[in-house]
């Protein structure tokens, strides 16, 4: 999930929605105002999305080649109960919560590539939610693939660092993003998780390089065997 609230150092709550329980992370600028509650305009500009976004074009074709196809009807709108951009669901899909997409076609599709990275994931690894290290490890992945952890996003949220920007981001959002699963007992919970799986998880860059979508996924040695 893509939930608001950065830049405060506080987690927020956990999620109410089953369909929106795998994964938070922060809204992306601090200086959003204006909020889209009309499915239409969600519905258009994930079409458009769909039809001209290389990362989620790319998505779609790992996941299809590890043998998990998606189309169209794998993403929808809703309007999301919890301060959240969006969510994956096992058996739902990608949800996309319309009234925090600012009518912005970037949003969604940033949104988009961050969800189907937990769903391809998901797909390839059979992701264990409640284990705090296969969530960090997806989360890492995420906030570094996506453009969560953009310059300019960054820069917005009043986050600056002249050395390693990139990695401070995708800790603190993963972070975050861990500190939202039900199994998580508090801050040292989490930051040890992150911390456990980050190096292996932080250099896998799948499918967004030469490495085939069925390797083996670097996901922490607990993951099920299946």
């Amino acid at each position: 999930v893509r939930v608001m609230g950065e830049p405060t150092d506080a987690p927020p709550s956990a999620p109410r929605r089953n369909a929106l329980n795998l994964a938070a992370d922060p809204f992306p600028t601090k200086f959003a105002v204006a909020k889209v509650d009309d499915d239409i305009a969600c519905q258009r500009m994930i079409d458009r999305a769909f039809a001209t976004s290389a990362a989620v074009k790319t998505l779609m074709g790992a996941m299809e080649r590890a043998g998990c196809a998606v189309n169209r009807a794998f993403f929808s709108c809703e309007h999301c109960e919890q301060d959240c951009q969006g969510g994956y669901d096992r058996d739902r899909g990608v949800i996309l919560c319309q009234q925090h997409m600012q009518n912005s076609a970037s949003l969604i599709e940033s949104t988009m590539v961050h969800e189907l990275i937990h769903a391809f994931d998901d797909c390839r690894a059979h992701v264990e939610w409640t284990d705090l290290k296969h969530h960090a490890c997806t989360e890492i992945r995420a906030a570094n693939l996506s453009s969560d952890c953009a310059f300019s996003h960054e820069l917005m949220r009043g986050n600056f660092n002249m050395r390693a920007q990139q990695q401070k981001c995708v800790r603190r959002r993963a972070e975050l993003s861990v500190a939202m699963n039900p199994s998580s007992k508090g801050s040292r919970d989490v930051k040890e998780a992150v911390s456990s799986v980050w190096l292996q998880c932080y250099k896998d860059k799948a499918p967004f390089d030469s490495v085939s979508t069925s390797a083996e996924p670097a996901l922490p040695s607990s993951a099920p065997q299946v």
